[in-house]
């Protein structure tokens, strides 16, 4: 049967990738059938992404880092948590209880468990895991609303991600801390902050600092107009293989991804570059060739 290939290690790699100077254990998919029944799996799970709880944004149909940033346009005062190892903290037995709480039928949620789980939690990599993520948190997130309900607070979460926003200073951080250990959930510590208004304020990559509306934030408008100087300058193909080699060191694909020998092949060909300078000028720097 397919589900005791999974538990016994089929149908699937797993590989170190290096990004950013983290390590992630990534699960790819080698089989087939597999990967067909994941597909399956995730067709039933995604009309629950609409019973979810209203502060879920991540990975559920309609909502964004958009919708999960305008939640908080307008406060004054944010404190933000993150989850350490998300997927790996989310256990078999979570993920039964969620799908039973959706409605699953309990005998089919621990089959579907089996199959979208490895080594007893959810798997990073698996097309499954990320709504899977979502259900099996639903007493969390709950709790998480009442505790900013009692509060007078506003909160969201974007996977791993949580903030709290208000119309003055506010401190939950122990209180936080209390609720997620109460569901066995780890948290960074490391990337607890709090900022107020006049201050930063990022809410998922995008800034509500102006109060109206999420807005990019000035650094990444400015890389932005600088990707674009280097693309009229040395044109798509020669600045996309200006940028590979780097991305191949950084980690972007590890040593060992299933996907990498594919990537290298195909970037194998070097293009001429175009090192006409723009006809227009432009604030940007000429790119430095490294």
């Amino acid at each position: 049967m397919l589900v005791d290939r999974v538990e016994a290690g089929e149908g699937y790699v797993r590989y170190v990738q290096s990004k950013n100077g983290k390590r992630r254990l990534i699960t790819f998919v080698t089989d087939e059938q597999l990967r067909r029944v994941h597909g399956r799996i995730l067709d039933l799970l995604t009309p629950l992404g609409e019973d979810l709880p209203e502060n879920v944004h991540a990975f559920v149909r309609g909502r964004s880092i958009r919708s999960n940033a305008l939640q908080h346009t307008g406060a004054v005062f944010t404190q933000t948590f993150d989850l350490a190892d998300f997927f790996t903290q989310v256990k078999r037995s979570m993920v039964v209880d969620g799908l039973t709480h959706f409605g699953v039928v309990s005998e089919i949620a621990r089959v579907l468990a089996d199959l979208t789980t490895v080594a007893g939690s959810l798997p990073m990599g698996f097309m499954t895991s990320p709504m899977l993520a979502n259900t099996s948190l639903h007493r969390f997130d709950a709790d998480l609303l009442a505790l900013a309900s009692g509060q007078g607070l506003t909160v969201s979460r974007y996977a791993d991600d949580i903030v709290f926003s208000g119309a003055e200073a506010f401190d939950v951080t122990d209180t936080f801390n209390q609720v997620a250990g109460q569901h066995q959930l780890q948290v960074n510590h490391s990337k607890s902050r709090s900022s107020r208004r006049g201050q930063r304020m990022v809410v998922t990559g995008l800034s509500i600092a102006t109060g109206d509306r999420p807005r990019l934030p000035r650094t990444f408008r400015a890389k932005i107009r600088q990707e674009l100087h280097y693309i009229t300058a040395y044109g798509l193909e020669g600045h996309a293989d200006h940028l590979r080699p780097k991305a191949m060191s950084a980690g972007g694909l590890a040593a060992g991804s299933p996907m990498r020998n594919q990537s290298t092949a195909s970037g194998s060909r070097q293009s001429q570059r175009d090192i006409r300078k723009p006809t227009r000028r432009s604030p940007c720097p000429d790119r430095p060739d490294q």
